[in-house]
């Protein structure tokens, strides 16, 4: 009797694959995970699944076209003690995901358990934090002894991960990746003290300019990456600096819109020390935005039809200086968005870039993939997918949809920098996976 869970150690965003004999033909099998999380103690889930003619179970096999069961176990996780459920995040400092898994057979009572490791850094990358000189806290993320590499710099956190989440698992498929900690981000343990209410344009133009001279990088080929509001800094950094080769902008913004950290009505980013012309945001509760997400949750619509208001009172009075003249930027984009975003209209403002684009003859590539059954985050793959209760993510009764469309939306994202951007080319180590016969 044998049984084979691969890879037993594998990045965080890698399907799994189970091989499993021994079983009795056709019996319903029940595959229990578990994961002891900092904030909410032990998660868990269970579903029930099916073996074979043969008594073999196959997960993840090559020639299945069903979902992948162990997909499903990871988005249902959830605390034990729901009562304390908190939408899920990790810290900085978290880099591994442990998860236990325990497999029965329920007639034949044959039983397997394996704990496997999900990394968001392989051991072939390093890290060097930036320079204090530039103003904004950074860590660059690349693959050991690797040239001309093609690099991203992650603006901020994003659907539970933070910025160097992201970057490492960007390098650890071998691209260079910066994570940078922008307002609201947890550094250290601590959210970020820095104001960044105004953040100056120059400050990424000026990590751009560091990306670009690092040895390891081609400077040919830098992207920007951004989700929400920092799509909106993506968009407007790459329109504004020729160094920037291609964006990839999660959830858009066409304009530049009202700062979200400062309780006056300002412009979130400045360019030669003075504010960027933005949108003002029409709010008649009061003057904003100092309690914005106590507000929204008595109204999952409210900040949608705000951002609509705000937008359309703009374009009455003929105004379009807060536009982001996307046409200027300098390679090709990626928009991804969901079409249940109930932060602000993403997707009609995505499709509003790409029309912008094709009419002033963009000589690059302008993708927009929009996906049904996701809000404004997507989850990213192989992670748990829990959000608050009155969360303006997700439609509590859609989470199981709003993950697929974050597995497809990742998978998106590698193809378009793939083609646009191939990565180094990173030495697998082999090992054979045994499969069972047939």
């Amino acid at each position: 009797m044998k049984c084979f869970l691969f890879p037993d150690i594998g990045r965080v965003d890698e399907a799994l694959q189970l091989h499993m004999d021994g079983l009795e033909a056709n019996e319903h099998v029940t595959i229990r995970m578990g994961m002891d999380d900092e904030k909410n103690g032990m998660w868990n889930s269970t579903i029930i699944t099916k073996a074979d003619n043969h008594g073999k179970l196959l997960i993840g096999d090559n020639e299945q076209t069903e979902e992948n069961i162990f997909s499903q176990l990871i988005w249902n996780l959830r605390p034990i003690d729901g009562k304390n459920a908190e939408p899920y995040t990790l810290s900085k400092e978290q880099t591994t995901l442990n998860l236990h898994i325990d497999i029965e057979g329920n007639s034949s009572q044959r039983t397997e358990s394996r704990t496997i490791s999900r990394i968001f850094k392989e051991d072939y990358v390093a890290e060097e934090e930036l320079p204090t000189d530039l103003h904004l806290t950074g860590t660059y993320f690349y693959p050991i002894r690797k040239r001309n590499l093609p690099s991203l710099i992650i603006l901020g956190s994003t659907s539970g991960l933070t910025a160097n989440h992201l970057a490492a698992l960007f390098a650890s498929r071998g691209y260079g990746a910066i994570g940078l900690s922008l307002a609201g981000d947890t550094v250290h343990g601590e959210q970020t003290k820095k104001s960044q209410s105004q953040l100056p344009i120059e400050d990424v133009q000026q990590v751009v300019k560091w990306l670009k001279n690092h040895p390891s990088t081609d400077e040919e080929k830098i992207v920007l990456y951004g989700v929400s509001k920092n799509s909106e800094l993506a968009l407007l950094a790459a329109s504004k600096d020729k160094n920037i080769r291609g964006v990839i902008a999660v959830c858009p913004s066409t304009h530049v819109f009202q700062s979200l950290h400062s309780k006056r009505r300002q412009s979130p980013w400045t360019e030669q020390g003075k504010g960027v012309p933005f949108i003002p945001l029409s709010n008649s509760f009061s003057m904003l935005f100092q309690s914005l997400k106590e507000k929204v949750k008595q109204d999952q619509k409210s900040t949608n039809e705000l951002y609509e208001r705000s937008l359309n009172k703009y374009k009455q009075k003929g105004r379009t200086d807060a536009i982001i003249k996307v046409e200027n930027i300098n390679g090709p984009v990626l928009l991804l968005s969901g079409k249940e975003d109930t932060y602000w209209p993403s997707y009609s403002m995505a499709e509003s870039i790409k029309e912008r684009l094709i009419k002033n003859s963009f000589p690059y590539l302008v993708q927009h993939s929009s996906f049904e059954f996701t809000g404004h985050s997507f989850t990213y793959p192989y992670l748990p997918c829990l959000f608050s209760n009155n969360s303006l993510l997700h439609t509590d009764d859609l989470i199981h949809k709003s993950a697929q469309a974050g597995e497809k939306a990742w998978a998106e994202t590698i193809t378009f920098l793939s083609k646009h951007f191939p990565p180094a080319k990173i030495p697998t180590e082999a090992i054979p996976f045994q499969t069972i016969g047939k």
